[in-house]
């Protein structure tokens, strides 16, 4: 059988076509003729999201793609592999960690705080990072403490190991002190800090 046959078998019309208009730009383009019933035509632009048969759609290179509850994730978890910065293979761990924190690579990150530090501006830059690093610890531990005195309602008794109940509630008024000191220390550390 000839190479043509193949290429013949493999390949129909309308994937040809397909092609053929994604690499023009013309991605809504027909690939064959349809006769009889037609549905309503609507155009789709990139970036566009719509909803069809209960699904959510997104038009992405030309090609039509659906959107899924996990997009947001698998794009925070994505490294990509190249820079976008420089261009260069982000090939080791600190790459991608670099990646995470500054969006490039390790040497981008080394040659930028190099600079800083020839302009005489890596100790504002590094402050800066220390006071986001700060204040960002705060607010999680805020975050936990609320969720530890909102479990305190619905978590009033345990049963020891021994088998006898301790009753842990405590009062609307105890955990009013409580959180009000709490905020002061936390407000109090925050200006200490200069946040």
């Amino acid at each position: 059988m000839s190479r043509e046959t193949l290429l013949q078998k493999e390949f129909q019309k309308r994937d040809v076509q397909r092609i053929r208009n994604l690499l023009s730009g013309n991605q809504g383009d027909a690939t064959q003729t349809q006769v009889g019933y037609t549905t309503k035509q609507i155009d789709r632009n990139e970036g566009d999201v719509w909803e069809e048969l209960g699904r959510k759609w997104t038009l992405r290179n030309g090609i039509k793609m659906s959107v899924t509850k996990l997009d947001r994730a698998k794009k925070a978890a994505f490294t990509p592999l190249l820079c976008p910065n420089c261009s260069k293979p982000m090939k080791g761990e600190h790459d991608k960690k670099m990646f995470f924190i500054h969006n490039k690579c390790l040497d981008c990150v080394i040659k930028f705080e190099t600079q800083l530090k020839i302009d005489g501006k890596y100790q504002e830059y590094e402050d800066k990072i220390i006071k986001a690093n700060a204040n960002f610890a705060l607010d999680e531990f805020v975050n936990g403490f609320e969720s530890f005195l909102d479990s305190m309602d619905s978590n009033s008794g345990f049963i020891t190991e021994q088998g006898d109940i301790e009753d842990w509630h405590v009062k609307a008024l105890d955990k009013q002190k409580i959180r009000e000191q709490v905020m002061k220390d936390v407000e109090e550390s925050r200006s200490k800090l200069n946040l």
